[in-house]
């Protein structure tokens, strides 16, 4: 099984509000905040992360190497499923019609027999769109965006890459009831 995010994750926090967090009124440190935002959000929002959770919107595709009963879609919520391909054991690539599955939750199951695929890591790929809605997402993740900013904002110069980097244990409790198991 292989996740891939496909383009980018729009920010969850804006530099106008991480730079009130950090209370910076100039434009000097702009683009040290840009990329702390994209780390820090990166380190909780969607493939690969400890919460196992999509927070913004986001569309991705699971490969997988054939068609199992059930497919548990990583990285929910699920919002939509938007194709579910197939590689056949000649490698052509055909989609599988709507009506060859059905979605409930995170659960994907095929309906009627399947059809045979190549043997290979990503014969089935199912693409599908994750995440809140702006005005859904959960305040405790803007919270925690902000908070790993200010910590590795103020925390630049100290430790090694692996510690200036480490998600802060106030940010892992204010997200531990989030964490999808399993």
């Amino acid at each position: 099984m292989i996740i891939t995010r496909i383009g980018d994750l729009s920010p969850l926090v804006s530099l106008a509000e991480a730079r009130e967090w950090l209370h910076v009124d100039h434009g000097d440190e702009d683009d040290t905040i840009r990329a702390l935002i994209a780390a820090a959000q990166a380190h909780i929002d969607g493939p690969p992360n400890i919460y196992g959770r999509s927070i913004s919107r986001q569309t991705l595709r699971l490969d997988l190497p054939g068609f199992p009963r059930q497919v548990r879609l990583p990285y929910g919520p699920v919002r939509a499923v938007t194709a579910v391909k197939y590689r056949d054991p000649a490698g052509e690539q055909t989609t599988l019609p709507e009506a060859g599955y059905v979605v409930a939750g995170t659960i994907l199951v095929p309906t009627g027999s399947c059809p045979a695929t190549a043997c290979r890591p990503d014969a089935v790929s199912v693409t599908y769109s994750a995440g809140y809605e702006d005005a859904e997402v959960p305040e405790v993740f803007r919270l925690a965006i902000r908070m790993m900013v200010a910590e590795w904002f103020n925390n630049r110069e100290e430790g090694t890459d692996a510690q200036r980097f480490e998600v802060p244990f106030s940010v892992r409790r204010l997200l531990g009831p989030y964490r999808v198991l399993g």
